[in-house]
C-alpha cells in the first residue's frame, strides 16, 4: 500500500487554491455558454395572456434562468423556464374540467425550448470552450 506524506502544507493550499479558482473557471464557462441559449429561448417562448387566478406568477420569459451545478468533478448547467405550466406549454396537455375529468380535447404544444437548444448549442459549446481555456491559461501564469 502506498502512502503520501505532507510535509509542506504551503503546497497543499496553493493547490487547493488553484483547484477552487479552476471550478469557477468551469463554472462561469458554464454560464456564459448558456447564455445565447437562455436568450434564443426567450425568443421563442409563447406570448402569455396574463393569469388571472395567479396574477403575483411570473410570465414565463421572465423565469427563464440558467442554474450551474457541481457535483465532485462534474459541472453541469441547467437552462430553461422554472415556471410550472412551461412543459404545458412547450409539449400541450389534455383540457381537463375543474373536477379533473377529462374532455377529450387537447391543447397542442408550442416547442420553444428544443429548438432554441438545437439552434443555439454549437455556439453554446464554442463560447464554453472557449472560456474554459481562456479561464484556465489565465490560472497557469
Amino acid at each position: 500500500m502506498a502512502s503520501v506524506i505532507v510535509k509542506e502544507s504551503m503546497d497543499l493550499d496553493k493547490l487547493i487554491e488553484r483547484m477552487k479558482a479552476s471550478d469557477k473557471v468551469f463554472k462561469t464557462a458554464l454560464k456564459l455558454g448558456s447564455a445565447p441559449v437562455a436568450k434564443d429561448i426567450r425568443r421563442r417562448a409563447p406570448r402569455e395572456i396574463p393569469n388571472l387566478k395567479f396574477p403575483d406568477e411570473k410570465p414565463l420569459k421572465q423565469t427563464i434562468t440558467t442554474k450551474v451545478t457541481q457535483k465532485g468533478t462534474v459541472f453541469t448547467a441547467n437552462t430553461g423556464p422554472t415556471a410550472p405550466h412551461a412543459r404545458l406549454l412547450e409539449y400541450g396537455h389534455d383540457i381537463v374540467l375543474p373536477g379533473g375529468e377529462a374532455t377529450g380535447s387537447r391543447v397542442p404544444g408550442k416547442e420553444f425550448m428544443a429548438p432554441a437548444i438545437d439552434t443555439m448549442q454549437a455556439q453554446s459549446e464554442q463560447i464554453t470552450e472557449k472560456e474554459i481555456a481562456d479561464g484556465l491559461a489565465r490560472l497557469s501564469k
